[in-house]
């Protein structure tokens, strides 16, 4: 049986058309740039996973409005396999100014300025351009069946 690690995260554009952006702490990403997620924990929902992760990486809650896919890789730090679903999402406040320790900063830039950034991994670039194209889902494409969702 093959080991995995489960996580989520999202691309939250605010309405200037801005997409909030994360600077990596841990050692082996330093400094990079990634969207807002992490590690889906025990108990919880993939929805409940990427608000959480979101909130505690940038301090910002948010609503959900749609599902971009699920994206297959590799761990940065110890080649473990990742599944990763990935949301789009709008920000509803500042909850908090007090980041998660793994966090130098969060930050709002244009699609364009990402595109310049020192990113974790290149395809959030290809997430991005999806997103652009519209090329999302509705949250319904998850299974509701298999407690993915949250129970609002």
């Amino acid at each position: 049986m093959s080991e995995f690690y489960a996580a989520a995260a999202a691309i939250v554009e605010n309405e200037d058309g801005e997409i909030l952006m994360v600077q990596e702490a841990k050692d082996h990403i330093h400094k990079k740039w990634d969207l807002p997620g992490g590690g889906w924990e025990d108990n919880e929902s993939v929805i409940d996973c990427v608000k959480r992760e979101v909130l505690e990486e940038t301090g910002y809650s948010i609503d959900l409005t749609g599902f971009l896919g699920v994206y297959k890789g590799e761990s940065m730090e110890d080649g473990t396999e990742v599944i990763a679903f990935m949301f789009t999402g709008k920000p509803k406040k500042k909850e908090t100014q007090e980041l998660e320790e793994d966090i130098l900063q969060e930050k709002w830039f244009t699609p364009e300025e990402i595109l310049d950034l020192d990113l974790r991994k290149d395809n959030r670039k290809e997430m991005i351009e999806r997103y652009q194209k519209e090329e999302t889902g509705s949250l319904d494409l998850l299974w509701n069946n298999l407690n993915l969702l949250d129970s609002e």
